[in-house]
């Protein structure tokens, strides 16, 4: 943090500040230029604590430029309450009253410009002029009570929802707050670097697409064990990297089935044979939909219904990506 000294930006940020004021109550214009003189302007590099946890608030802030977060901590994890830019103020008031510790931490998104005054200052200000008490009174009042308007609606909303209510109060937020934090004021998983995999992924299903325009019977294209086992590596890694391993049986169902019967074929095989000294099958061939052409059906109508079983439970990995 440092003290600036352009008298150019401060002159501005008073302004801007003064302006604020007014909107809020009317004021005599002397007790307010006392006002205004009381507060200094100062600067924060972004990823800096404001306001430390654990901390008892010496400062009222009014954020000229710039935007910050406050969050705390809920088992050693951040829990993100809200954010703040400009034309707002801040200053941990509640732990100033008590003059007990805070819980919450006020850190700043970017570079900030503030405004900021003693309570002690403050506190005497308002003392001397009533103008200035019924001002701080009523904007207090209204910032518990948009604060505990937005708190019970906040858990009332989908995760969607919250999203449109914060770009609808804090304009081109995206775009000046890392996602990592979006993500969790919306309590919502988030996974970095994801950008590259959805590139890919699209990629992937492209190729996939064209694969299967011309392998539809009669197939003038095949894969062999290469591709097929290509795609099952492909899948894997990137359960892997979403974190999603535990959708793998699901999502691959089919191939895991297909597996499975070979691997059942071949193990009953070799027991009935070591025991009986002659070799027995469950399935009248395998892999599985060998099984089913051997008993008649043709081999479009056991590709069409795989691949119906396997929309199925694609539809079900999607649905459950919701589940942390």
């Amino acid at each position: 943090m440092k003290k600036l000294t352009d008298e150019n930006i401060e002159t501005h940020a008073k302004f801007t500040l003064k302006n604020n004021l007014s909107a809020v109550s009317k004021v005599n214009i002397d007790d307010l230029n006392l006002l205004l003189n009381k507060f200094e302007l100062v600067s924060y590099n972004k990823n800096i604590e404001i306001i430390k946890e654990g901390d008892v608030a010496e400062y009222f802030y009014f954020i000229y430029k710039g935007i910050i977060k406050i969050y705390f901590f809920v088992n050693d994890r951040v829990v993100i309450d809200r954010f703040e830019q400009e034309g707002a103020f801040f200053g941990g008031n509640f732990t100033h009253l008590t003059n007990q510790p805070g819980t919450h931490v006020y850190e700043s998104i970017d570079d900030v410009l503030l405004l900021r005054i003693k309570y002690k200052d403050l506190e005497k200000i308002c003392k001397e002029s009533h103008d200035i008490e019924r001002l701080y009174r009523i904007s207090m009042e209204m910032f518990h009570s948009s604060y505990s308007t937005n708190l019970s609606k906040f858990k009332s909303l989908s995760s969607e929802e919250r999203y449109y209510e914060l770009i609808k109060h804090h304009t081109n937020i995206t775009n000046r707050v890392p996602l990592k934090d979006i993500a969790n004021y919306l309590n919502i998983f988030y996974l970095p670097y994801t950008g590259e995999l959805v590139i890919f992924a699209a990629a992937f299903l492209g190729s996939c697409v064209g694969f299967l325009w011309y392998n539809a019977y009669p197939a003038k294209v095949f894969m062999g064990d290469t591709g097929s086992l290509t795609l099952g590596g492909i899948i894997a890694v990137l359960a892997i990297l979403l974190r999603k391993e535990l959708l793998i049986p699901v999502l691959c169902g089919v191939f895991i089935i297909e597996t499975l019967s070979v691997v059942i074929q071949v193990s009953y095989f070799k027991y009935t044979k070591r025991k009986f000294g002659e070799g027995k099958r469950i399935f009248l061939m395998s892999p599985l939909h060998h099984h089913f052409q051997k008993k008649g059906m043709h081999e479009s109508t056991i590709a069409m219904r795989f691949w119906i079983v396997s929309l199925i439970l694609a539809v079900i990995t999607i649905i459950t990506l919701k589940v942390r």
